[in-house]
């Protein structure tokens, strides 16, 4: 579990400005603190500086000291379908969430994904190798922007299915 002023001295730590490291830590929800010591949660935070430009994803996938265990880390400007964009590259991968963590600065709008990720066949290296790039393709165009995303696209409504 975190305490925010042991997160905001790490990412001071890891050279993050005091601005950012306010803004930062006075916009996490509470209970995303007791998810991960403050540790983990500073080396999440950090790929937030420089702040991420319009389109950009960042992807960071580190072990946890588990041979079948990663933290993915996916930090961009928040938009419809990121999670879910995020969970198909895993599971294509065969990789199996087995924690995640979402959170967002609306005034930024931001968002921080974290998961752990487990393979059920021990070879979680191998198959994340090239998680990162799938899900920066996942979210991005050929171009570098960001997909406009559409949660209701192919969905009929009920009086078209009843028509």
């Amino acid at each position: 579990m975190a305490a925010a002023d042991d997160l905001g001295g790490l990412l001071v730590d890891r050279g993050l400005s005091s601005d950012v490291v306010e803004e930062l830590v006075g916009g996490i929800v509470g209970l995303w603190l007791l998810n991960e010591p403050a540790e983990v949660l500073a080396d999440d935070l950090v790929l937030y500086s420089p702040r991420p430009g319009a389109g950009e994803v960042r992807v960071c996938v580190r072990p946890l000291g588990l041979p079948d265990r990663q933290r993915v880390t996916v930090v961009g400007t928040d938009c419809p379908g990121m999670l879910a964009a995020t969970a198909g590259v895993l599971a294509a991968a065969g990789l199996s969430v087995t924690e995640a963590v979402a959170t967002t600065w609306p005034r930024s709008h931001l968002a921080l994904q974290a998961l752990t990720v487990e393979d059920p066949e021990c070879r979680a290296s191998s198959r994340t190798d090239g998680v990162g790039s799938a899900i920066r393709s996942a979210m991005c165009c050929p171009e570098g922007r960001r997909r406009k995303w559409c949660g209701t696209r192919g969905v009929r409504r009920r009086s078209e299915r009843n028509a």
